[in-house]
């Protein structure tokens, strides 16, 4: 018998019932990695993914593939734990549930990170990591005043989940256990946000001027890009070249690919409209009657690869 499993002997009338039960991380993950092409997303926050990657994930659901979700931080923009674990975490589980044409019943798999899976489409899971994403990306905003950006450029040491302040990951850390998430799910694509700098340059605190893009179909400027999602594909990237078996690597573009010109069909506009406000439905800071304001709109009718 593995270590990973423990045997039960139960009574029950007049017979003895032998039954083996897995036990611990690696145990339970088993039942993740199972057989089928499987796609791997990392992403910086809860809503990045049905934003910026679908509806490719759509597509890779609906063909049955083994799909998986890595959310780097809570996105908590400095709220409470009520906001994003009851808004957020519950708005993408609704949503992928959505996508997968099931009911929203979810099975915990891990405890750190929290790792879950749908109960009547097991190829479909979420992994949470809930590092924390301050509201202003110099991190000045929030108490913790920390950020991935922090972490990967060596101003901070280490960074801990919202909610075990306990356990701790320097930069190599969490290179080396978002690697052990590509190991054992053995996903045959690895998915990421931007990480190139390309399309334009990555938004830096400091450089404002770098920073601002100007969107003529609000008539506003916005980030060229969050540096969450930029420094999320960066730990992407690097988790991608430990992972030694045979895969391909994809990135999606971010807040920048809204200078493109539209490029979703009618149908899969609609649909991934439709997954967006299951999302909504949950998250207070988004208006969840369609149709969406433009800002939304400028990345629900879009989907463009970095390249």
């Amino acid at each position: 018998m593995s270590e990973n499993s423990m045997a039960l002997m139960l009574k029950i009338g007049g017979s003895v019932l032998a039954l083996t039960i897995l036990v611990g991380f690696s145990g339970c993950q088993t039942l993740t990695n199972s057989t089928g092409f499987g796609d791997l997303y990392v992403v910086a926050h809860e809503d990045d993914d049905l934003l910026f990657m679908n509806p490719d994930i759509q597509r890779s659901i609906t063909r049955g593939h083994r799909v998986q979700t890595v959310y780097l931080t809570a996105g908590d923009g400095c709220r409470s734990e009520q906001y994003w674990r009851a808004q957020r975490e519950a708005g993408v589980r609704a949503a992928y549930a959505q996508m997968a044409g099931v009911e929203d019943r979810w099975v915990d798999v891990a405890v750190r990170p929290k790792e879950v899976r749908l109960l009547q489409r097991p190829q479909v899971s979420l992994v949470f990591f809930r590092l924390p994403s301050p509201a202003k990306e110099d991190g000045t905003s929030c108490p913790h005043g920390t950020t991935l950006e922090k972490l990967w450029t060596g101003s901070i040491a280490e960074l801990s989940p919202l909610d075990d302040p306990r356990v701790t990951y320097t930069k190599h850390g969490l290179v080396d256990e978002l690697t052990k998430v590509l190991r054992i799910f053995r996903p045959d694509r690895v998915n990421a946000l931007d990480g190139t700098g390309r399309n334009p340059v990555p938004c830096r605190s400091g450089n404002p001027a770098v920073c601002r893009v100007y969107y003529p179909a609000t008539g506003r400027a916005y980030l060229s890009d969050h540096s969450d999602h930029y420094y999320s594909a960066l730990f992407a990237r690097e988790a991608h070249a430990a992972y030694q078996r045979p895969h391909q690597f994809q990135s999606y573009r971010g807040y920048n690919s809204a200078l493109e010109p539209p490029n979703v069909s009618d149908s899969a506009f609609l649909e991934k409209e439709r997954v967006f406000q299951t999302y909504a439905e949950h998250d207070d800071r988004i208006d969840d009657r369609p149709p969406f304001d433009d800002f939304y709109h400028l990345w629900l009718l879009r989907q463009y690869e970095a390249r």
